[in-house]
């Protein structure tokens, strides 16, 4: 009798114990938490914009072991969506960003009629992109007012955005996102992000 009811009380400790995480075991899923929202935004630029940009060959165009190009971006169309709301450039923010893109080992190159030799690599080791760029909210008035500062770390392995900082009504906004490889149609490059967004101002 003894031994029957340390086996039962045994069990129903062990059932005990399995119920504890089951019932507190929930995923943290930003996207349940009010002050999470998703972050999306796109943008569409002309290529030209990046094959003008200053071109550094090292240690020189026909023995390249590393090329940077760095280049301002700037957008012909831009939108960021925020849950259901949408904000577009030059209606509601402006931007501004500067991007380096670094190859490593570069072995071959782009080249057509309009595109010569030593502009773009087509065959390389590696590519690391960084990207600083700010919305201007600020600039636009009738809306929100500040900025946001943001960084993109784009390369084989990564492809992460984050918010650095904010300025006045932008100030405690955090986001971590990450983005789509750019499409080409014709001259325009299409850039898509997407991730989370805390701290968006109502």
């Amino acid at each position: 009798m003894i031994r029957k009811t340390l086996v039962i009380f045994v069990v129903m400790t062990a059932l005990a114990l399995l119920a504890i995480p089951l019932s507190q075991a929930v995923p943290w899923d930003p996207r349940n938490n009010d002050k999470f929202q998703p972050f999306q935004d796109t943008g569409k630029f002309n290529v030209l914009t990046v094959l003008n940009g200053d071109h550094y060959y090292t240690p020189s165009k026909e023995d390249v072991n590393k090329l940077v190009v760095r280049y301002e971006e700037t957008f012909i169309t831009y939108q960021i969506t925020i849950g259901s709301h949408t904000y577009k450039l030059n209606e509601d923010f402006l931007y501004a960003g500067y991007s380096e893109d670094t190859f490593y080992d570069v072995t071959a190159w782009l080249e057509t009629p309009i595109l010569p030799k030593y502009v773009w690599p087509s065959e390389y080791r590696l590519q690391r992109t960084v990207v600083d760029f700010t919305f201007d909210f600020s600039a636009i008035a009738g809306g929100l007012d500040g900025t946001l500062h943001m960084r993109a770390v784009l390369n084989e392995n990564s492809r992460s955005i984050n918010s650095l900082s904010g300025t006045g009504d932008l100030q405690n906004v955090q986001i971590k996102a990450t983005n789509d490889q750019p499409s080409l149609v014709g001259m325009i490059y299409t850039v898509n992000h997407y991730g989370i967004v805390s701290g968006w101002p109502e």
